[in-house]
């Protein structure tokens, strides 16, 4: 289709609560970097979530190879035009199902990484 690589899950906090506590946006966004070195390098706790899940052990491997693939590792600030572009394309095909007309102005913050 074209589309750029955006992120399609989020994790978000309100601006102004972001604002008056950048602290807690730092330090959310570095556990969040944390748990993506774990889930990138750290075979142990793909096998405890896959007995969990109770995946077959060829189902696990394709998906921690899936999931490491498509994780994104860092945000820059184009990609809230690659959103936009993301949603416009789905709009233009079902825009019944979207139920959003446009993207929030700058959706992704690049103040507390």
């Amino acid at each position: 289709m074209g589309l750029p690589t955006v992120p399609f899950l989020v994790y978000g906090m309100r601006e102004d609560y972001a604002k008056a506590n950048p602290q807690n946006a730092r330090a959310f966004t570095a556990a969040y970097r944390d748990a993506v070195a774990v889930l990138m390098t750290n075979d142990e706790v793909w096998a405890e979530q896959g007995a969990r899940l109770k995946l077959s052990p060829e189902a696990l491997v394709f998906f921690k190879e899936q999931v490491r693939r498509d994780l994104l590792k860092s945000f820059t600030p184009d990609m809230n035009k690659g959103l936009a572009s993301t949603l416009d394309a789905l709009n233009a095909v079902a825009p019944e199902v979207v139920g959003l007309k446009a993207m929030p102005g700058n959706l992704l913050s690049m103040d507390y990484q």
